[in-house]
């Protein structure tokens, strides 16, 4: 009698994560793909044992195994197509009673299909489909990998950039004296004028906080860009992406090239040549995670990246109900829950405690911080409370981000005093926004939102910003109302680094679409 290897579980227990690895493939780091891909497998073998001691026959164990591998992998995408086809708020993914009812249905679907299956005939036709279903679905996602990998193999050299040797001829001749840099952007932070038409919000305490301190906040800025990735790529550049466009090619959807950009970038490096020490804080967001180039990367206490992959791959699976939840006694969390959310919350105040610290060490410093505040998830109520997962996902968008956007206020007006205090007002200081908050539409279709189609009130609500700096010992700043980004350093440098770098226009860009985020498109008249 031939004999036929039996494998379908273990490729069933690779193919998720690998899957989901795919579909974010230009957003996530290779390494982060093996540490899960380990533990799965070695849960699911250990799993496999333990069935075949009860079945006692290793091809139904192996049926049972992948049925329950496909049961337990396909919680999360089919609890979220629910919500989207019923239109509602329920708590689907999250709900215990929506789990009891898989569970269910993963009980009587095994039940009704091993009474089908009494003669081993039948058995080893299963196990053969299973055995082809499966390497097809592993094949299929290689060959992805390698395509992708083949489409931009010549995408990741560095691309040269005419500006790069334009600062190298405009480096000090001389020694001077070095003030302190804090370059802190907070995600999608909206401007004034954007909070009042848009949100109904007056920001103006906020506002008159700043300038009281000294702070100018350039009241009519906007993002050159209407994602961070872009906008990062083009401020740490001081440059526009028009030669990165050209370079990689306005089809492309690969986000890589932006990520280099502003992990080589050019003001980093720079100030690094003029004498400065880089110090990074980075976000859950694994591109400003960490930086090869900083000479500090501040670690925090868990290791983010890794645990934002988990996170967001655990949602899909019918684990996620049994560990997001809170533990709750008298309406108080005795426990958080294992989450995003909570590594948000913990990685936000860790990065802004850490910023007051800096200054301490007595170098020249160049700081770059990529702060999710007030950036989803919304895990802040205006005074600071941690919200439950219930009520950030029932809560009304709009109110979720003002609460959210409150709270950030005082955690940067206590960050700024203790900035002040310990640099005796010496250190150059800039707020800045990436991005605006989403618009409506855009929220509900991100990755296929077509800019050009955007009405003047989404253009102006996703690219209007906080833009403010504190700028000591200067009297003429040069400062305006309607600078942007690009123009940030290269003003900074000339003030204080004693370098004549041309000012660029004021221009503002929106993208085809997210999946093409090197097709621009000027839409600066419409806004100015």
């Amino acid at each position: 009698m031939k004999r036929s290897f039996v494998f379908h579980p273990l490729l069933l227990a690779l193919y998720p994560p690998l899957a989901f690895f795919i579909h974010n493939l230009s957003e996530l780091e290779p390494r982060l793909i093996f540490i899960p891909i380990l533990i799965i497998l070695g849960y699911s073998l250990f799993f496999w044992l333990i069935i075949n001691l009860i079945f006692r026959n290793l091809k139904r164990s192996a049926i049972f195994v992948s049925l329950f591998l496909i049961f337990f992998f396909s919680y999360g995408h089919v609890s979220n197509l629910l919500q989207k086809v019923i239109e509602s708020k329920l708590l689907l993914k999250y709900d215990g009673f929506f789990l009891l009812l898989w569970l269910i249905f993963f009980i009587l679907t095994n039940y009704f299909l091993f009474k089908k299956i009494k003669t081993q005939q039948r058995v080893d036709q299963i196990t053969k489909f299973l055995n082809v279903v499966s390497l097809v679905l592993i094949l299929i996602s290689f060959g992805q990998l390698i395509n992708y990998s083949y489409q931009s193999r010549f995408l990741h050299q560095e691309i040269s950039s005419t500006r790069k040797q334009e600062i190298k001829q405009a480096q000090s001749t001389r020694r001077i004296e070095l003030p302190d840099i804090y370059y802190l952007i907070f995600d999608r932070y909206a401007s004034t004028q954007s909070l009042k038409d848009y949100y109904n919000y007056d920001n103006s305490n906020f506002i008159n906080f700043l300038t009281q301190k000294g702070f100018y906040v350039a009241n009519q800025s906007y993002a050159n860009y209407p994602i961070t990735d872009l906008s990062l790529a083009s401020s740490l550049n001081i440059e526009y992406l028009d030669l990165l466009s050209r370079a990689v090619g306005p089809g492309s959807g690969d986000f890589r090239p932006l990520y280099e950009k502003f992990t080589n970038h050019q003001v980093g490096n720079f100030l690094k040549s003029q004498g400065y020490l880089y110090y990074h804080l980075g976000s859950t967001w694994w591109p400003t995670g960490g930086n090869k180039n900083a000479d500090v990367n501040y670690r925090y206490q868990h290791p983010r990246p890794l645990l934002v992959f988990l996170f967001k791959f655990l949602e899909t699976t019918a684990l996620y109900p049994l560990y997001s939840g809170s533990i709750m006694v008298n309406e108080k969390d005795l426990m958080q829950p294992l989450s995003y959310e909570a590594l948000t919350r913990e990685t936000t105040l860790d990065q802004l405690e850490a910023i007051t610290k800096i200054p301490d060490s007595p170098e020249p410093k160049f700081v770059f911080a990529h702060v999710l505040l007030p950036h989803e998830p919304y895990v802040f109520d205006q005074n600071g409370r941690f919200l439950s997962r219930k009520e950030a996902i029932e809560g009304d968008r709009r109110k979720l981000y003002l609460n959210q956007l409150i709270y950030t206020n005082q955690l940067i007006e206590a960050m700024i005093e203790k900035l002040l205090v310990k640099t005796k007002g010496q250190a150059i200081i800039i707020l800045q926004a990436d991005e605006g908050p989403f618009p409506k539409r855009y929220k509900e279709n991100e990755y296929v939102f077509q800019w050009n189609q955007a009405t003047i009130d989404e253009l102006k609500e996703k690219l209007s910003i906080l833009n403010a700096y504190y700028l000591p010992n200067i009297n003429q700043t040069g400062l305006y109302p309607s600078i942007t980004p690009v123009n940030t350093f290269r003003l900074v440098f000339n003030l204080y680094l004693r370098t004549s770098l041309p000012l660029l226009p004021d221009d503002i860009y929106v993208i085809k679409d997210r999946k093409h985020p090197y097709q621009y498109i000027n839409v600066t008249s419409k806004l100015r």
